[in-house]
């Protein structure tokens, strides 16, 4: 329960069994405790993962650019069923949304280096014991991995130990469209495969009026094509 939409999932609860004073001291701890929530952050994220409809909207804003779009996103609708308590949304995690695909990408690098990896933290007894515990010892104090994080005190620097902010290995994808765009946007007009999924007319004509994330999909999904000699959908 490290992210931060397991606040939202929390005081939602909260507020179903009517422990307003409870969810009033929990959003103030959070603020007190977590670097990256406070009230305007709090609200964005209870109305992008707990409202379907809203984050159905603004995906498919983002996706103006596709030719085939979908009146229903059924992740996202299932999200917000999961978003009704911390246990929903983490067993929606963990059975649907999150692990799967990441499993998936690091048996597919691992195999790619002919490394063999083990996953000592999704032991099943592990995993069993880790769901049976209240969120109470897994959100605490504002405190995320609470638990996790009173299990290493001591072992590790308290500024590790209780560190407030959460800062994930991400790629610089904003220097590389930043440098590379015109090479990008060169290998997205000449994908035949993007042909059949975009309107790459539209697209030229916005000037590529699109997001940075939309743009590396994009790029990428060409790479994809090139690198494997995808040819067409069909």
């Amino acid at each position: 329960m490290g992210y931060e939409r397991y606040f939202v999932a929390h005081v939602r609860q909260l507020l179903r069994q009517f422990s307003l004073g409870e969810a009033f001291l929990d959003l103030r701890a959070m603020g007190r405790n977590n670097a990256i929530m406070n009230i305007p952050t709090f609200m964005k994220y209870l109305a992008s993962f707990s409202h379907a409809g809203i984050r159905s909207r603004r995906i498919l804003r983002r996706s103006w650019f596709l030719r085939d779009k979908p009146s229903d996103i059924a992740e996202v609708r299932n999200y917000a069923m999961a978003m009704a308590s911390p246990f929903s949304l983490q067993k929606f995690e963990l059975d649907t949304a999150n692990l799967p695909p990441l499993l998936r990408f690091e048996d597919k690098n691992s195999m790619s280096q002919s490394i063999e990896t083990r996953l000592p933290m999704l032991d099943p007894r592990l995993v069993r014991f880790g769901c049976s515990l209240p969120v109470e010892q897994k959100m605490h104090d504002g405190w995320s991995k609470y638990i996790l994080r009173r299990g290493i005190e001591g072992r590790v620097p308290d500024p590790i130990c209780w560190r407030r902010d959460k800062i994930g290995f991400a790629a610089p994808q904003a220097s590389w469209t930043k440098k590379h765009n015109e090479e990008m946007r060169s290998a997205i007009r000449g994908s035949r495969l993007l042909r059949e999924l975009v309107d790459l007319k539209a697209l030229e004509s916005s000037g590529f009026a699109i997001d940075g994330a939309s743009l590396w999909r994009l790029y990428s999904a060409a790479m994809w094509e090139e690198s494997l000699s995808i040819s067409s959908l069909s």
